[in-house]
């Protein structure tokens, strides 16, 4: 997985470019998977509750990290 490039991966929200939802979380869970960065795995726990995010939003995500998402998500759900 490669990062993207920053226009392809942001919208604008009143004149303010912003990483799209989809673009944070697989680069969240893309870090998340290396020592140290843990962190990163519950922040997307966090936005996966806070945000309501379904498990179909995988769907969404780059097929690397599909599976991450997954666990996750299952985590949040008990």
């Amino acid at each position: 997985m490669s990062f993207p490039l920053p226009e392809a991966a942001s919208v604008d929200m009143g004149g303010i470019r912003i990483l799209d939802l989809s673009k944070l979380i697989e680069l969240k869970l893309a870090s998340g998977a290396a020592p140290g960065r843990r962190k990163d795995l519950g922040d997307v726990q966090e936005l996966i509750k806070v945000l309501r995010l379904p498990a179909e939003f995988a769907e969404r995500l780059h097929p690397w990290v599909r599976d991450s998402y997954w666990d996750l998500w299952r985590e949040v759900q008990r």
